[in-house]
Order: C-alpha cells, then sequence, then structure tokens
C-alpha cells in the first residue's frame, strides 16, 4: 500500500520579512496577518508544530513514499510556496530535534541521513493557486506515477483550515459520490498542525449539520 503525505502550502505575503511577494498571475500578494512562522513553522517554545514539521513527522512517522509540498499561488525571487516551504524543512534538522524532540529525537541519526531520505520523498507541486486546486494536480501525479494502486492520503494543514482541505480532496478524488467517478483505492486521514492560521481558532469554524 503506498502512503503519500500532503502539506498545505501558505501564502509567503504572510512572511514579514519578505516584501515584493507576488501572485501566480504576477499582481503584488497581500494578507493580514503576518504569522507564517507561526502557522508553517510552530511555537518551538511549547513544542507546538505547525504544518512543516507536522508534515515531516507524519511523512516519517507512517514511512512515507512521498511527501507533497503544495502549493505555486505566492512567490518571492522566483521562488514559489511549495519550494520554500520544502527548503525550510531541508534546513531545519537542528531545529527540528531541538524544538520538537519528544517528536523527532532519535527519527534520524545525522543531517545527512535526514536530508537524502527527505530528498527522496518530496514532490514539489506548483500548479495549484488555492485550497480549492491543489488536490488536482495531486490526483494526477498520484494517478501517473502509482496508477490506481491502494493508498492512504494523509493531508496535512492547520487546525482551522483542516475541514476545507479535506471537503477539497473527497471533491478531487470524487469520495462518496459515485456519479463522478468513486475511488474506492485512495483513503483519506486528515492530520491537523498544532497552530492555527489567519488570527483563527477552531472554535472559531462554522459547520452547518445538514441532518437539522
Amino acid at each position: 500500500m503506498r502512503t503519500i503525505v500532503h502539506v498545505s502550502g501558505y501564502s509567503l505575503a504572510a512572511d514579514p520579512c519578505l516584501s515584493g511577494v507576488t501572485t501566480k498571475d504576477g499582481r503584488l500578494a497581500e494578507w493580514p496577518h503576518k504569522d507564517w512562522e507561526h502557522v508553517c513553522w510552530g511555537i518551538p517554545a511549547r513544542g507546538v508544530l505547525g504544518r512543516i514539521p507536522m508534515g515531516l513527522w507524519a511523512a516519517h512517522r507512517f514511512r512515507a513514499d512521498s511527501l507533497v509540498w503544495s502549493s505555486g499561488s505566492t512567490s518571492h525571487d522566483g521562488r514559489m510556496e511549495a519550494d520554500v516551504m520544502r527548503q525550510r524543512a531541508f534546513d531545519s534538522f537542528d531545529d527540528l530535534v531541538r524544538s520538537f524532540p519528544h517528536r523527532f529525537n532519535g527519527a534520524w541519526s545525522n543531517v545527512e541521513e535526514f536530508r537524502t531520505w527527505l530528498a527522496r520523498i518530496s514532490v514539489i507541486e506548483t500548479n495549484s493557486v488555492n485550497t480549492e486546486t491543489s488536490m488536482t494536480p495531486v490526483r494526477e501525479y498520484l494517478s501517473a506515477r502509482h496508477g490506481l494502486a491502494t493508498m492512504l492520503l494523509y493531508v496535512v494543514t492547520s487546525a482551522n483550515h483542516l475541514p476545507r482541505v479535506l471537503k477539497h480532496t473527497m471533491q478531487a478524488f470524487s469520495i462518496g459520490n459515485e456519479a463522478y467517478g468513486y475511488h474506492p483505492e485512495v483513503t483519506v486521514i486528515g492530520i491537523p498542525a498544532e497552530t492555527c492560521y489567519g488570527g483563527r481558532h477552531v472554535t472559531d469554524m462554522s459547520i452547518r449539520d445538514l441532518g437539522t
């Protein structure tokens, strides 16, 4: 059984250290919250994992065949979101062990082993521009590389973003709607990072109960 981990991207305009961030169509990117580090890396002082370390933990814990970094929504100096997140991960060995020992102590013997592993499984996806479009290229990649092999697809994103990602993942794979091509070979599992995005929290989410 193939195991895939997908990590949602986050706007580079949310990084206060960057200026001149642009969207895929060349416009200046704007984002009201400067929380890239909080969302994507976490809170090291408290051992709280953001999207990147949670994606690395899931990929290691579940022995992923592929770790997909997504998306191409924004870029800075020619580097897109997915590239920036993957590079941050690649450079993070010491930070991982120091900041999140409860997750990563003993995971890899040294930085070379870590980087060799990460380079082998990483996939950069830059075709998508938002949550709704992020799973279509992933579906195409998985179909081309693995065909209809049985697989587990773990999706990693902020805690308050996960319900929307799960919705669009199930839509992309037509799970639960046989009229659009049911794919029983793919099992989707959501893994929330331990931080939220946009200055919000999971309690701010609104869920419509269709049973009422």
